[in-house]
């Protein structure tokens, strides 16, 4: 199965797979490799919260893209890596509960999730992609891990309400246009940085 088999289907709200079928498996609306342990896919038409299943260990590249009418996602403790644009353009969400095992984010992984209004990376995560949160329009606090080294390129790019954002003492680094802005309009009043 290729990346986002079900993009644009925005009425599926039901997988169902075989249970004989030797490669996949469906848990919850959402398409899994038989194992368990990669989150291959989900319908696109899902609302509300969607809790990835325990055991999931992978979220593939796109496996939640552009399903903009959930509001919710929570990643069980297993998960450990969030592939690339594996939650790309989900307009609506607006939590997100990450693993307290989660080791890796991939690029653009939550690009244009423009209702997400606070993020708290789990202090496991050793390391993101770029462009993570672009375009995260309404996104006004940010959480780093607490061993984190190096603020990527373009991590909160264009993310114009980010007034509050908590570093670790151990950055050394801060990459091109981290911190930056599409809109040269766009002011920093009250825009805080806050070291621990």
């Amino acid at each position: 199965v290729g990346v986002s088999p079900f993009y644009g289907c925005e009425a599926l709200t039901e997988l169902r797979v075989a249970t004989d079928n030797p490669s996949f498996c469906a848990k919850g609306n959402a398409l899994y490799t038989k194992d368990g342990k990669t989150l291959v896919t989900v319908a696109p038409g899902l609302t509300g919260t969607f809790t990835a299943a325990e055991g999931v260990e992978t979220i593939r590249e796109k496996a939640l893209y552009n399903c903009n009418r959930l509001t919710g996602l929570v990643f069980p403790d297993s998960v450990r890596k969030i592939e690339d644009m594996a939650c790309r353009l989900c307009t609506a969400l607006e939590t997100v509960t990450f693993s307290q095992n989660l080791e890796f984010i991939g690029t653009s992984a939550f690009y244009g999730c423009k209702a997400l209004r606070k993020v708290r990376l789990p202090d496991s995560l050793k390391e993101s992609g770029d462009c993570v949160f672009v375009h995260c329009k309404n996104l006004e606090k940010a959480t780093l891990p607490k061993h984190l080294e190096t603020i990527g390129e373009m991590l909160f790019f264009d993310c114009p309400r980010l007034k509050y954002i908590v570093v670790p003492a151990t950055v050394t680094t801060i990459e091109a246009e981290a911190l930056g802005y599409l809109d040269s309009e766009v002011t920093l009043a009250d825009f805080a940085i806050y070291a621990v």
